[in-house]
């Protein structure tokens, strides 16, 4: 109908819930954990952070100024698996691929840890 409902919202909160927060939290695990199993990492990541944004706030503006420490942390992400699956998606028409056929309507949901660790794309994709 177009129109939002108390389920719609709810179904969005939800999903900013799971996107950012859950996310959020198990990147910063696994950061601990890598950054002090690699110190030499942490180290130049320390290095940039101070020499880009000094004693001040770290903010998403200096992300781009940020590029060793940002990389480390998706490299953090792809590696530690923090998101397996993609949050699913509706397929808008029917689609053959390889072989299979998805009507449209479908649910279809990525398996990112498969695509993360395919050595198609990663150089020794589990280290």
């Amino acid at each position: 109908s177009g129109k939002y409902t108390r389920g719609n919202l709810w179904a969005i909160l939800m999903d900013f819930f799971h996107a950012g927060t859950e996310t959020t939290s198990t990147t910063m695990k696994w950061a601990v954990l890598y950054l002090t199993i690699h110190q030499e990492v942490q180290d130049r990541c320390r290095e940039e952070i101070k020499r880009v944004v000094g004693e001040s706030r770290i903010e998403v503006q200096h992300s781009s100024d940020l590029p060793y420490t940002m990389a480390t942390l998706l490299e953090i992400q792809r590696i530690s698996t923090t998101g397996p699956l993609s949050l699913p998606h509706k397929a808008t028409k029917t689609i053959n691929y390889e072989g299979m056929t998805f009507p449209k309507g479908s649910a279809v949901v990525a398996n990112l840890a498969f695509m993360m660790k395919d050595p198609r794309h990663f150089k020794d994709p589990h280290t």
